[in-house]
């Protein structure tokens, strides 16, 4: 193997990323078209301890199945062989047609979870995640597209972020069980934060930044489990749910504000 490539200032995921890059150009061929890098990777606030390595990999059409099957054993050698990093590789495999889409594609796409590989549909996250990419992307390798994404308006991040949560997080506030994992519980704080901040800025920015906007901005009560939250790492517990499901209301509550833009 060759030198590694300095992705990024951080040698592990170098080493991650420049065998992701390999395999996925090995498997893809004249299928692949780019490979990009988001999240807070490419946003900034990475965090070693818990930050997953997002991706985005554009390809020239929908893949078959048996290209499919390849990536799924390619992603789950890569976690066996790279323990340390290879669980946290999260993203999709797109068209790129999909990137001239405001409203998100109706067909599953391959997304990587934890090495597992499934068929799902884009939610509301895809407007967030074009916005990232064409504001912050970080390419790997091949064409850089990002052109070719509208610019996406402050009231529709906006608008997509209220749908966010009230179609994901506050039927939490009731269904807990997502919240009984540590991780998830942490995530769900950085979420929160992040919602209040993209609904007063009509921007996103990452997790810690938000949440540090979100503690010097608007109630104290909430600073110890923000703090918890930045400091969580993935051998921590965090085991405060009936807070969460709190500061999930919370938002709830501030967000009343926007909602005149559900009705555009």
């Amino acid at each position: 193997m060759g030198e590694v490539k300095p992705y990024t200032s951080y040698p592990g995921v170098n080493k991650l990323l420049d065998k992701f890059v390999s395999n996925v150009n090995n498997i893809l061929k004249q299928q692949l078209v780019s490979i990009y890098i988001l999240g807070s990777l490419a946003v900034g606030d990475f965090n070693l301890n818990s930050s997953d390595i997002d991706f985005l990999v554009i390809t020239e059409t929908n893949l078959k199945k048996e290209i499919i099957t390849y990536l799924r054993n390619m992603h789950y050698e890569l976690v066996s062989n790279n323990p340390i990093w290879g669980d946290r590789l999260e993203g999709s495999y797109i068209s790129k047609d999909k990137l001239k889409e405001f409203q998100p594609p109706e067909n599953p796409r391959p997304y990587i979870h934890k090495g597992q590989l499934k068929l799902l549909r884009y939610g509301n996250e895809w407007i967030i995640e074009k916005y990232v990419l064409k504001k912050h992307g970080m390419i790997l390798k091949g064409e850089d597209l990002r052109s070719e994404i509208k610019y996406i308006k402050q009231n529709d991040l906006k608008r997509v972020t209220l749908k966010i949560l009230y179609n994901w997080w506050k039927p939490m506030i009731n269904n807990k069980s997502k919240l009984y994992d540590d991780e998830y519980q942490a995530y769900a704080v950085l979420s929160m934060c992040r919602v209040i901040y993209t609904l007063h800025h009509g921007t996103v920015v990452s997790k810690p930044k938000a949440a540090r906007w979100v503690k010097k901005e608007l109630s104290e009560k909430w600073d110890s489990l923000i703090n918890d939250a930045l400091m969580w790492s993935k051998d921590m517990k965090f085991n405060r749910i009936d807070e969460i499901v709190k500061f999930i209301k919370y938002t709830i509550q501030y967000s009343q504000q926007f909602n005149n833009l559900l009705e555009d």
